[in-house]
């Protein structure tokens, strides 16, 4: 869901799997909307994105290395800004039209609703800030947001340590605090939305590092034979994906959830070692429907509570 810059440079099996994933994300709201049971254990999808998230922080962080540049930092926040800010900001402002149009909200009702949701303009609503949300799938923009920012930070300062030991154990220790807590990951209130965050975050740069090391010395090492492996492995995690796939219709919140976390991780970890592209008019139709990943995801709830609206 996080916004992509394009085709060029990116691995296929993943891109396709970003758009299948947000179609997931946008029938399990469905059922949620109209109470019907559509893939009910498809909010696991958010894990695959903050996994892949964390595997951009690690890449980005690679470049800020190459380059050193002082105000590295800040110059990263502020393009993570201007990607993610700009179509929140413009789906909360269809969700408040929504909620006028379909009379969820008085006209001289709007000030004191949005003075409610003022946490949620600063992207602070899983905060001690927050108060009432305009658009529930907003949670996911913020988190990674500042979830990002402060991974990004820890590289910074910690380098290859922060990459291969605290991220990875952070992950860990977050997702087994949620297994002993409620023995499930299906949660984005108060600050429990930030710390979810932060383990999926932790594990994909955790999933870029190690994929750098491997990848490094598979090609130190490469003799020219290697196809029949990329083959093996893009099959491989195209094949776990799909029966994570189907598992969505049948699985519900239980522990269980974090086996499915477990093998997101391995799934990508194969994909992204494979690191090739398919040339022609393919690649380039998939990178324009996962450009629109980001834009479905923040927009399909207000355009379901509208159509909700005037149906009940």
């Amino acid at each position: 869901m996080q916004k992509n810059t394009g085709a060029g440079g990116r691995n296929l099996n993943i891109e396709i799997w970003r758009i299948i994933f947000c179609l997931v994300i946008v029938l399990y709201h469905i059922g949620m909307v109209f109470e019907k049971n559509l893939l009910g254990a498809g909010y696991l999808c958010v894990e695959f994105y903050f996994i892949l998230s964390g595997y951009g922080v690690y890449r980005a962080y690679q470049k800020i290395e190459m380059t050193r540049k002082s105000g590295a930092f800040f110059s990263y926040a502020g393009r993570r800004l201007l990607r993610l800010y700009p179509m929140y900001l413009c789906a909360m402002a269809l969700m408040l039209a929504v909620r006028l149009l379909t009379g969820e909200i008085p006209p001289d009702g709007v000030w004191a609703y949005l003075k409610d949701c003022r946490a949620e303009f600063v992207m602070l609503q899983c905060s001690p800030l927050g108060g009432s949300v305009m658009v529930l799938t907003d949670w996911y923009v913020a988190t990674l947001f500042w979830g990002s920012l402060l991974i990004m930070l820890l590289l910074l300062v910690g380098g290859r340590v922060t990459s291969l030991a605290i991220c990875p154990v952070a992950s860990i220790l977050l997702y087994g605090y949620f297994a002993r807590l409620i023995a499930k990951i299906d949660v984005i209130a108060s600050y429990y939305g930030f710390l979810r965050a932060l383990a999926g975050l932790g594990l994909g740069v955790f999933l870029g590092a190690v994929t750098q090391l491997w990848t490094g010395r598979k090609q130190d090492n490469d003799n020219g034979n290697g196809k029949a492996g990329y083959v093996i492995a893009a099959a491989t995690a195209n094949l776990i994906l799909a029966g994570v796939t189907v598992y969505f219709q049948f699985g519900v919140r239980s522990l269980w959830d974090f086996a499915v976390i477990a093998l997101f991780f391995v799934a990508l970890m194969l994909l992204v070692s494979t690191g090739r592209n398919t040339s022609g008019r393919m690649p380039a139709a998939v990178g324009d429907l996962s450009r629109l990943t980001y834009p479905v995801y923040l927009f399909h709830l207000p355009i379901l509570e509208m159509i909700a609206g005037f149906l009940g």
